[in-house]
């Protein structure tokens, strides 16, 4: 059974459009606003194992992630979920593996959700991976999720930036 949401709207939407991503991201952000992550994670549960493959649907969890750590009281527990929980990891790889999925195809991901992608693949020590996602989004950025991380953004994303291309090479 799914939480309490819009759903009457959500299903009119996937009527016209059963994979788009606004009505997905809206959803999402319903619980998120409510601060309400579990109801989010069961959604997610329900219906992303049927998203295509290579959708950018596939990249909402990492969303959640952001929402964890930004609404935590101690950031520095938190900042370990990208490197310590393996469910954690398992979701970023699997995000990557969609997103290389829609690349070749020639599809690709709105920037927002590639520069999600890119901080999580950096989070999680995947720098190698992180460097390809941010070559194929240049020149392009989002400053999500970096402004929902740190105090200053700009500083954050050229940490990242920096360690996954010097990993790369």
């Amino acid at each position: 059974m799914l939480p309490p949401g819009p759903w009457g709207l959500f299903d009119q939407a996937r009527r016209i459009d059963p994979w788009g991503r606004e009505a997905f991201h809206r959803m999402l952000r319903f619980w998120l606003a409510l601060g309400e992550s579990g109801p989010a994670t069961e959604f997610l549960a329900a219906y992303l194992p049927s998203a295509p493959e290579g959708s950018a649907l596939h990249a909402l969890p990492l969303y959640l992630y952001v929402d964890r750590y930004r609404r935590a009281e101690r950031k520095d527990a938190v900042q370990l979920q990208w490197t310590d929980e393996g469910t954690v990891r398992d979701t970023v790889l699997s995000v990557f593996a969609h997103w290389r999925a829609a690349l070749g195809r020639g599809v690709r991901w709105p920037v927002a959700d590639e520069s999600h992608l890119a901080h999580a693949l950096w989070a999680s020590r995947q720098h190698r991976e992180a460097a390809e996602v941010f070559a194929a989004m240049a020149p392009f950025i989002s400053m999500q999720p970096w402004q929902s991380l740190a105090d200053r953004p700009g500083d954050l994303l050229r940490k990242a930036l920096a360690q996954s291309y010097a990993v790369a090479g």
